[in-house]
């Protein structure tokens, strides 16, 4: 085989995430404007996925409300602890 600097084949792998990126965007995105409503589960489990990922920040954020002043410790009793 041909020998290549890691510097050329890093460059390689760039180009190439790239064009894999480009490639899985254009049919996905054709999909959503003419595939059939069965083929957009994967477009309503993504909408719901982000309602639970918000909803979890915005819960951590109201947690951080409540408690930001707080000091929280955790400790147990040192009896024949070897670490």
């Amino acid at each position: 085989g041909q020998l290549t600097s890691p510097k050329k084949d890093s460059s390689r792998k760039e180009a190439d995430k790239g064009v894999s990126y480009g490639q899985r965007r254009v049919p996905f995105l054709s999909c959503l404007l003419t595939c059939p409503p069965p083929s957009a589960v994967y477009t309503i489990f993504a909408f719901l996925e982000y309602l639970v990922v918000l909803s979890n920040m915005a819960f951590h954020l109201t947690a951080w409300w409540d408690f930001g002043s707080k000091e929280l410790v955790v400790s147990s009793q040192p009896e024949d602890k070897h670490f």
